[in-house]
């Protein structure tokens, strides 16, 4: 993701994507359904019902799909928790996704009229 990463420049801006959100740690079948509020670079910001919030911390290692009720079409990726920001809603940064699923996701952020900042990290 690294490589990608810096060929794909870190989006410097935060838009609301309101988009379901399905997230479970590797390997479990137990998944949590949140909905995003906002993409700033990798991070994405979830939140859901106070009462579900998974017990993930730092060294968990997530399954994560992004749908896009528009077109029908979901993105995989795997993200790292980084953060929680209050009961129900939390941080999560996206840190390998696919090719197919990368251009997918930029496609999205066009459609919101971003533009990637070719800034490496």
């Amino acid at each position: 993701m690294r490589r990608e990463a810096m060929y794909l420049g870190h989006p410097r801006v935060t838009f609301p994507l309101g988009a379901k959100i399905e997230v479970q740690s590797i390997g479990s079948g137990a998944k949590y359904t949140m909905r995003s509020e906002s993409l700033q670079g990798w991070d994405l910001m979830v939140s859901g019902s106070p009462d579900q919030r998974p017990g993930y911390n730092r060294l968990s290692l997530l399954e994560l799909w992004i749908e896009d009720a528009v077109n029908g079409r979901r993105i995989f990726g795997f993200a790292k928790f980084v953060q929680a920001l209050s009961p129900g809603s939390f941080i999560l940064r996206i840190i390998e996704i696919d090719v197919q699923n990368r251009d997918y996701l930029q496609e999205l952020m066009h459609q919101f009229s971003i533009t990637p900042t070719e800034d490496a990290v």
